[in-house]
């Protein structure tokens, strides 16, 4: 008889276990590997660009990290801008778990290419 009550309290508790963990949120580690310093980064929900607050305190040195605690769990847009205000946006990254990014000089300068063609394809289709 106990067995029976022990297997529906341990998957009660398990689950319990595991909402707390995503009401707490998860982490997000940025390692600038590129040559330039990010000025900010910022997180939007999805496809609204409805950019939050820079979520650093100081500019992300070249070689440096950045590490964000209690993100909730869920899909984002991420926008970084460089020192010299180019800006990069990463559509619909998902952030499920504790996460690294890593961030070259290839993946700034292939997006922030990427997020100007994106800007002018908006601007064109404004102007009709």
């Amino acid at each position: 008889m106990k067995r029976f009550f022990l297997l529906p309290l341990a998957a009660f508790l398990s689950a319990l276990a595991s909402e707390a963990m995503a009401d707490a949120g998860v982490s997000i580690t940025f390692n600038n590997k590129s040559q330039y310093d990010i000025a900010e980064i910022n997180l939007s929900p999805v496809k609204q660009q409805d950019w939050g607050d820079n979520q650093l305190t100081e500019a992300l040195k070249a070689g440096a990290s950045f590490t964000l605690n209690s993100i909730p769990a869920n899909k984002y847009d991420v926008q970084f801008v460089d020192e010299d205000d180019d800006k990069c946006v990463l559509s619909d990254v998902k952030i499920a778990t504790n996460e690294t990014v890593d961030i070259t000089d290839a993946d700034l300068v292939g997006c922030q290419a990427q997020t100007e063609k994106d800007i002018d394809e908006e601007d064109e289709g404004d102007m009709e």
